[in-house]
């Protein structure tokens, strides 16, 4: 058993480690308590990663610039892309190529030389610089008032356009589309809804292709389908994570320790795991010797994802618990095991704030699995 473990934990090293990126620097919080991290005017960094509870930054960004976080301020230069997540984004900073922003509001109003891709409960891109590129947006309130050199496509709830777009416009609404005076599109719109588009005096505008949104009579059954799914989902899931508790017990602990240590910084290494291992499986599958490898590892770490999860809720358990209760528990106790997958089902069903809080937790939560793997490597040895 202690070899396969080793194996397992050489293969997820091994991975992150061969991995083609590109020399990259990493920050995050220097008190992991406060969860802040902060860079100065004066700073500059290269392909930047960063996560932490709260993000600023406003030195100038070489390369690329990934950040995660519950806050994000970005004020300053970045060169090429932006890729950013978290609560609350706000996005001032001018960005040389493209803007890929997820999170509950989203808000872009620096310059941005390519495309702007964008989803979140709230989106507002306010400015009067272009976007040199396209503009694809989905939230619940979305608010376009800066000229556009591309085409836009939106879905949304309420959707706001006053600026100048120059190519087409694609729109699905589920509430109300508006175009404000502002509004000057040239090229065709298409338009989704349940009511055709208000437009205000002045707005300059093409032809509106309209297509009234057909009601669905089997919407209650549909819903009543995904409870269902969702009761046995959960059913499974606490099974899973009772028999994960009881028969790895220490090596759930460790997790949850290594996690509850340093949770800003195993949300970078979860972030960077998540994304670099699944792509080297892809480039394995693409030669010839890696093929077998890809296979291999790519169904490890489908395994350690399904494990990852079931951890995930447990650490939320040991958070909670000790305050409902005012008793300690230990971490893999079946308590926290049924609060915290119960709570995490819950959080699940959230739109948008309950997804990215249920992110962020699994990728903490891969970041101590990464760190346990990387012990028991040692220890092989």
């Amino acid at each position: 058993m202690k070899k396969i473990t080793a194996i397992t934990s050489l293969a997820a090293l091994v991975l992150l480690v061969a991995a083609p990126v590109r020399a990259a620097e990493f920050l995050f919080p220097k008190q992991p308590q406060n969860g802040t991290v902060s860079v100065a005017a004066s700073e500059a960094h290269k392909n930047l990663y960063t996560a932490g509870g709260n993000v600023f930054i406003e030195g100038k960004t070489s390369g690329d610039l990934f950040a995660a976080g519950g806050s994000l301020q970005i004020a300053g230069p970045v060169e090429q892309d932006l890729a950013a997540a978290g609560g609350s984004i706000n996005i001032s900073g001018n960005v040389g190529s493209n803007v890929r922003a997820s999170g509950g509001s989203v808000n872009i109003n620096g310059q941005v030389g390519g495309d702007i891709l964008a989803a979140g409960g709230s989106i507002w891109l306010y400015s009067s610089n272009p976007v040199g590129g396209d503009v694809v947006a989905a939230g619940g309130n979305i608010v376009l008032e800066r000229p556009v050199k591309g085409s836009a496509k939106i879905a949304g709830g309420s959707v706001t356009i006053n600026s100048k777009i120059d190519g087409n416009v694609s729109i699905r609404a589920s509430k109300s589309l508006v175009f404000g005076p502002n509004a000057q599109i040239s090229g065709k719109i298409k338009y989704q809804g349940p009511a055709p588009a208000t437009v205000s005096d002045g707005a300059q505008l093409s032809a509106i292709e309209f297509t009234k949104t057909p009601g669905f009579n089997g919407l209650a059954n549909i819903r009543k389908a995904l409870g269902a799914f969702a009761l046995l989902k959960f059913i499974a899931m606490l099974l899973a994570g009772l028999l994960l508790a009881h028969f790895l017990k220490k090596r759930v602990e460790t997790v949850i320790k290594h996690t509850r240590d340093n949770p800003w910084a195993n949300l970078g290494i979860g972030a960077l795991g998540a994304i670099a291992i699944p792509v080297t499986v892809l480039i394995l599958l693409l030669t010839v010797v890696g093929y077998y490898a890809a296979i291999v590892v790519g169904a490890w770490f489908g395994l350690i994802s399904l494990i990852t999860a079931l951890i995930t809720g447990i650490f939320l358990g040991s958070l909670l618990l000790p305050y409902l209760t005012k008793n300690q528990y230990e971490p893999s106790d079946w308590r926290n095991v049924v609060l915290g997958l119960t709570i995490l089902a819950i959080i699940t069903w959230i739109p948008i704030i309950g997804w990215l809080a249920a992110t962020i937790l699994y990728l903490m939560t891969f970041g101590g699995m990464l760190r346990m793997a990387k012990e028991l490597l040692m220890d092989s040895r």
